[in-house]
């Protein structure tokens, strides 16, 4: 068939010529899909047709439609092929020209009349050729690689943004939001010429190019959070505070609202806390004022996100901004005020988390009795401040926790109510219906021959957010809510596998342990009761349980969620609760999906027919779903053989150890060997000494590995290295300074503490800590020196797991009295007690307990006396505060 590929060109050129563009446009149209099913089909004839499609795009005298197929065509068929796009002369360089210059193509648009359009309405407009181009850009981006098309864009950008035309300016800093996401690994080392880019478009003269800067910022804290917001937040912020006073645009001001939400998303309370009287003093006026509904909507939703990052240190606001918020709530009753009213109720519960329930619970009787007197049962199904409501209540029970029971007794009734809605499915005969039955408000309506299938999505939706509100309030009562689990456990064995709604089967399926875990704490409260009723739950929901997980493998999001949901229901259930035949249950169950995992890994790299190795998008999003499916299936490994480690190891041997033997060889995936790995660092913590016998299978690949390219394979290396030589007593004596050789490889390496690098390296300086702890004598004489390299690498805080069994065995080293531990004359006392300082840091958490370090450290006050007191005298002032602090307590 790719011979005809000439004469299919031809006739798409005759059409054009003839200015038949609706015969042009379905021929388009047609080669889009081909695109997605079979790219290599257009291999022979590549250049031919990327120029073509160029040529389209390029002719102005076309329909904006025609030249946007072409455009998508080009687009599409990067995503699906990008190595044979890339073979074509300049393909990258042209296609990003013909972006940037429809980006240009902005309406001519009066300022008043772009300041009185809301942002949902620009939604309007997305079949404009600059929407359309800068979607493109996006895609372009992520679908070729990072290092081609990053320079090709960053060569125009600076001559844009010193342009003396605005609408340059504007795209230039478009340009600069759409690359982030795909171009990341090329812009990160450069993020100091990035952001001296954008920075001077806060003052542009020109408000649409302030809007741009605004937007520019908040994007990238989204693909450059946390590293932008803890370098940059002082260049940000302030510009983006003095932005809100620019009460002559509101569109600005509500486009700074909106990035401020993307900020706080991971900006740390301690850094946002000298910023919050500039920003709250700007955004105050806003909220009072009530200027354009779409500000005040921004507005609100951009203090609840300052407050949700601010967390206590907004309680000295609370007072000024709760009495506007609780005003509006009851005065915004207009059906176009519903959005607001909904987004202040959603503000409200939001600030209550933060400041937490002794000072929101004054406040809470009457708010709730306003929630109270919305009869939800009474709105319309697509009322979104159905919706509203019961986010809120499941917020308001997340603040409250068990001082919330007393509200359960109305609000169960409509939790109940709405999760056992009836999805509203039908079936019928699409050819009888007259065109008043085609659309329905709240249906999607799906036509296959003669049927229409019809699903009533708002029911759905409705459904799935009660779902979610009883998983809330099982986590946030625990035995407070043991009366209703019967309730909702009959409620949720159906739902399990319910086929309408990935998000009431994933509800659903994150509800098991919050169950099992209020029935648990039901029980250490109360220990008459009968402790069979745990065990009795989790085998009336596991059949279903395990039912959902062999049945979802088409959705495999819903999959790794009912997984995750099954280790942690084996976490709650803990030790020797289940049976040797449950136990060949899910072993079986664990090999068998791996087995299929490999098998849909090999049909997915197979999708590319003519093996050039040219992965599309798609197939790489479909590899990191199976990457994060053995993910899951490792941590139930983990779960399976800690707490039932007899008979885990025995059952093991016949399916599950064999499958483990083959994907840790060299040719598997990154993923499969770090499954493998992440097997037998289990099987060595949890199995002891039954583990022995496989040691000559597996430490090869352990010391091998730890220098592997890929982070996750790197990781589980390194961290099997620290378990080995902490259970493996004399069997790790030979592999000792090989290890410890090999793990201080990995944490000297230049970029070891740089972004996917940090959490290996994190568990590369943990497991030197153990070897040191447990394989002391294979050092010898470098035990001192090798203290103090260790110290050197402390604290760590990426990994929270690692960092607080690190810390740990610092302490412990201090408190067994380890005769190296303080160095010659004292040396590393400076140096533990900065860590000390760091790990009692009000927004850092990676010590098990601080209250235990603080008595630690008042121990060796009093015992170390004049030897603390110097060593703390070199130490920086925040340093020696927090000290000060800790031995105040």
């Amino acid at each position: 068939m790719q011979n005809l590929l000439p004469a299919i060109l031809d006739t798409l050129a005759a059409c054009l010529n003839s200015q038949d563009e609706e015969s042009a446009c379905k021929s388009l149209e047609n080669l889009i899909n081909l695109t997605e099913q079979d790219p290599g089909f257009f291999q022979p004839a590549i250049s031919v047709v990327v120029g073509a499609m160029l040529n389209v795009c390029n002719a102005t005298q076309l329909q904006d439609s025609t030249r946007q197929l072409a455009l998508e065509f080009l687009l599409s068929i990067a995503e699906n092929k990008p190595k044979m796009c890339l073979s074509v002369d300049g393909f990258a360089k042209n296609i990003i020209y013909v972006i940037l210059q429809w980006m240009m193509q902005l309406p001519e648009t009066s300022l008043e009349e772009w300041n009185d359009q809301a942002e949902e309405d620009d939604d309007e407009v997305d079949v404009e050729n600059y929407i359309i181009a800068q979607e493109g850009l996006d895609r372009i981006c992520i679908a070729l690689p990072a290092q081609i098309v990053g320079p090709i864009v960053l060569e125009h950008i600076p001559t844009m943004i010193q342009h003396a035309d605005w609408k340059n300016r504007y795209v230039g800093s478009m340009a600069v939001s759409m690359i982030g996401e795909g171009c990341a690994s090329v812009l990160k080392p450069h993020l100091n010429q990035v952001v001296s880019l954008i920075l001077p478009l806060f003052a542009d003269p020109h408000p649409r190019v302030r809007w741009a800067a605004a937007n520019s910022a908040g994007q990238m804290a989204t693909d450059f959070g946390p590293k932008l917001q803890k370098q940059f937040h002082g260049e940000f912020l302030p510009r983006m505070a003095h932005l809100l006073t620019d009460n002559a645009n509101p569109k600005v001001q509500s486009h700074v609202a909106a990035a401020l939400v993307n900020w706080c998303e991971k900006l740390k309370a301690s850094t946002l806390k000298q910023y919050l009287p500039s920003l709250l003093g700007a955004l105050h006026p806003l909220l009072k004022e009530n200027r354009k509904q779409f500000v005040s909507e921004q507005v609100v939703t951009a203090i609840a996100s300052i407050a949700g990052c601010a967390e206590k240190h907004f309680t000295e606001y609370y007072d000024t901004f709760m009495p506007l918020l609780k005003e509006i709530l009851v005065m915004a009753k207009s059906q176009e005020q519903t959005m607001l009213r909904g987004k202040a109720m959603e503000c409200i519960s939001l600030i209550g988390i933060a400041v937490g329930k002794e000072k929101f619970g004054p406040d809470v009787p009457a708010f709730m009795d306003i929630l109270a007197n919305i009869k939800t049962l009474d709105l319309e199904a697509e009322d979104p401040l159905r919706d509203f409501v019961l986010q809120t209540w499941m917020r308001v029970a997340s603040c409250l926790a068990q001082d919330f029971v007393p509200y359960l007794s109305y609000t169960m009734p409509q939790v109940l109510h709405s999760a056992a809605l009836d999805a509203g499915f039908s079936v019928s005969d699409s050819s009888l219906l007259s065109t008043a039955d085609e659309e329905e408000a709240g249906w999607d309506a799906i036509d296959i021959g003669d049927t229409r299938i019809r699903v009533h999505t708002v029911a759905l939706e409705e459904k799935a957010s009660a779902c979610n509100m009883l998983l809330s309030f099982a986590t946030e009562m625990k035995d407070a809510f043991f009366p209703y689990v019967q309730d909702v456990s009959k409620l949720i064995m159906p739902l399990l596998n319910f086929q309408f709604h990935d998000g009431v089967r994933s509800a659903c399926a994150a509800l098991v342990p919050q169950l099992l875990n209020c029935v648990k704490s039901f029980l250490q409260k109360n220990p008459g009761q009968n402790p069979n009723i745990l065990g009795e739950l989790f085998r009336f929901l596991f059949p279903a349980l395990l039912e959902s997980i062999r049945t979802n493998s088409a959705e495999i999001d819903v999959q790794l969620i009912t997984l995750e949901s099954l280790h942690e229901a084996l976490t709650v259930l803990e030790y020797n609760s289940l049976s040797l035949d449950e136990i060949k249950t899910l072993t079986h169950d664990v090999f068998l999906l791996a087995k299929l995992s490999q098998s849909r890994r090999q049909e997915i790299v197979g999708m590319n027919p003519d093996a050039d190795r040219d992965d599309s998008t798609l197939i790489r999003e479909e590899l990191k779903s199976e990457d994060l499916l053995l993910v899951e299936l490792a941590e139930i490994v983990g779960s399976l053989v800690k707490y039932h480690p007899e008979f885990f190891m025995e059952v093991m041997k016949t399916e599950l150890l064999p499958l483990v033997g083959t994907l840790i060889q060299r040719n598997c995936s990154p993923a499969e060997r770090q499954f493998a790995l992440c097997f037998f660092d289990d099987v060595v913590e949890h199995g002891k000494e039954k583990s022995f016998p496989y040691w000559d299978l597996f430490m090869p690949f352990m010391l091998e590995y730890a220098n592997d390219p890929s982070d996750g394979v790197r990781q589980a290396a390194c961290y099997g290295l620290g378990v080995c030589a902490q259970q493996g007593k004399d069997l790790f004596k030979p592999f000792a300074k090989k290890a410890l050789e090999l793990l201080v490889a990995v944490i000297n390496k230049p970029d070891s503490r740089e972004d996917d690098n940090a959490p290996p390296t994190e568990n590369a300086i943990s497991s030197v800590g153990k070897i040191i702890v447990f394989q002391e004598a294979e050092i010898g004489g470098d035990v001192p020196e090798l203290i103090k390299l260790w110290l050197s690498w402390l604290p760590i805080e990426i990994d929270d797991i690692e960092a607080k069994a690190v810390h740990k065995h610092l302490c412990s080293l201090i408190v067994g009295g380890h005769p190296h531990i303080f160095g010659t004359d004292f040396g590393n006392l400076p140096r533990i007690l900065d860590i000390f300082a760091h790990c009692l840091k009000e927004d850092v958490d990676i010590v098990e307990d601080k209250k235990e370090l603080c008595n630690l450290f008042k121990q060796m006050q009093q015992q170390m006396g004049d030897l603390i007191a110097k060593a703390v005298a070199v130490l920086p002032a925040e340093q020696q505060a927090l000290l000060s602090q800790a031995l105040a307590q």
